[in-house]
């Protein structure tokens, strides 16, 4: 029997794989031996009943290329289905698309968003962290990886994360409780927040905060970190934390803050507010790839405070879009396993 290894990394990738992850294993269980492999930062999404015990202790992050390619030899790994991660963090997943590379094993990667696309390339501007195979979320991602000369084969697959069914029971037209999605620079390799990039003479928290303050009194303001975040200077801040699992943030909050996290485009099709901040300062920082409207975009403070005040501008998403994602790449991946 050939053996099948997935590798989650990042929580937004192991989020994205987890629906298919929890259906391939009957779908193949006949031909192939699946192992799953998670990385600490995604180990609360996945449930231990999937995971590879002996190996998910051992392994120490970040992975080199030389303990990965010992995994693959000593398990007899035929093909890898795996996350597609930063580089700048952790290099575990990079080295992994190396190392069976060096073994000639074929390997199948998912990016869950319509950016990062350079950590499939190394220094030299190289793919050499690129998978044979893409599976992508439309055809967009796919022509932005044509642009920049990917060869892999490429499907898109939409988003699993975001066929959703749930739907908000309660609307509000006011804004009592706010939450601040965070984002990390990922420019640099201690991974602040954007939201303590300098803005004027202070930083874009204290900014926003003090225009919520003053348009919302009374309101409650809660910020989620990113899971690689550092959290140093959230002491600095009276704002509470809150790690809460996504269907209770969406009954929580009325309104999400952020750049362009996945979580603004799930709020959107939830039916929740989401307000993207586009702040000439902050788009110096990052580019917002993603090719749909899902929030009230702000340019300015002034935008951001009427907003507040009940100037709701944000469009909602079809959920068409993303139909039948988990199917698609549950077939994506029956396919790759049954090609040479």
């Amino acid at each position: 029997m050939k053996v099948l290894l997935f590798y989650l990394q990042d929580p937004g990738g192991a989020n994205f794989l987890y629906p298919v992850l929890r259906k391939i294993k009957s779908e193949l269980n006949h031909d192939f031996k699946i192992k799953v492999l998670c990385h600490p930062l995604s180990e609360r999404i996945i449930s231990d009943e999937y995971l590879e015990p002996n190996y998910n202790l051992k392994l120490k992050y970040p992975v080199s290329v030389e303990i990965w390619q010992q995994f693959l030899r000593d398990n007899c790994v035929d093909k890898v289905v795996s996350t597609l991660s930063s580089n700048n963090f952790d290099k575990s997943n990079a080295n992994l698309i190396i190392a069976a590379k060096n073994f000639n094993i074929k390997t199948l990667g998912f990016i869950d968003h319509w950016k990062g696309f350079g950590r499939l390339f190394n220094k030299k501007s190289e793919p050499e962290f690129c998978p044979n195979w893409l599976g992508v979320i439309d055809k967009y991602s796919i022509n932005e990886l044509r642009k920049i000369n990917i060869k892999s084969v490429i499907h898109s697959v939409g988003h699993p994360v975001l066929e959703m069914p749930y739907k908000k029971q309660i609307q509000k037209k006011r804004f009592d409780r706010i939450l601040i999605v965070s984002q990390p620079d990922i420019r640099t390799k201690n991974f602040d927040s954007l939201f303590f990039s300098k803005y004027k003479n202070s930083n874009l928290m204290e900014v926003l905060e003090i225009a919520i303050r003053n348009c919302l009194p009374g309101s409650e303001i809660y910020y989620r970190p990113h899971p690689k975040e550092n959290l140093k200077k959230l002491s600095n801040i009276a704002i509470r934390i809150d790690n809460s699992k996504k269907p209770v943030l969406f009954e929580k909050y009325d309104v999400f803050i952020g750049f362009d996290s996945m979580l603004l485009i799930e709020a959107n099709l939830v039916g929740v507010e989401s307000i993207s901040i586009r702040f000439p300062e902050v788009l110096d920082i990052y580019k917002d790839k993603i090719p749909y409207r899902y929030a009230s975009n702000v340019k300015t403070i002034s935008d951001f405070n009427n907003i507040l005040n009940g100037k709701i501008l944000s469009e909602k998403l079809n959920a068409n879009l993303f139909e039948n994602s988990s199917n698609r790449c549950l077939n994506l991946i029956k396919s790759f396993c049954e090609a040479d």
